[in-house]
């Protein structure tokens, strides 16, 4: 895996564009997930799973953790927890309209009901995620100026 990620950070391609890391990390381990996991026992097989569901949650409370204390360090200004409590529940509120209502106006069209309610909360949290990874990684651009 770790050979893709700098094969992908090597290479330049000739209109100035560079392969991303992430992404090569990303399709080397789903096609060698095909590969691994039927290929060992069903010890093998809880085993892997409870330890990357337990590193996954490790992973994002280091990403949560990682926002927090930038956009802390990052704004010396004063702060309104009124004003950011309200703000989160209109984010956090509107995204879960935002999904629900979208399957189901997209389930009008469809007669089988195909995602649980719980999923699609699941759906609305992963979203959120994405929020918070991609903000981390505006922090990490460097402005010429």
């Amino acid at each position: 895996m770790y050979v893709s990620y700098f094969t992908s950070s090597l290479i330049k391609l000739p209109n100035g564009l560079e392969m991303s890391g992430i992404i090569s990390l990303l399709t080397c381990a789903i096609v060698s997930a095909h590969y691994t996991y039927y290929n060992i026992s069903p010890q093998g097989k809880q085993a892997a799973t409870l330890s990357f569901s337990f590193l996954g949650e490790m992973a994002e409370a280091a990403v949560y953790s990682y926002v927090g204390l930038a956009l802390y360090s990052t704004i010396p200004t004063w702060w309104s927890w009124s004003f950011i409590f309200i703000w989160l529940a209109i984010i956090f509120g509107g995204r879960v309209i935002g999904v629900i209502s979208t399957f189901y106006c997209c389930r009008l069209c469809f007669k089988k009901k195909t995602i649980k309610f719980n999923e699609l909360l699941f759906i609305t949290y992963a979203g959120m995620i994405r929020g918070a990874i991609a903000f981390a990684l505006v922090l990490k651009i460097q402005f010429d100026g």
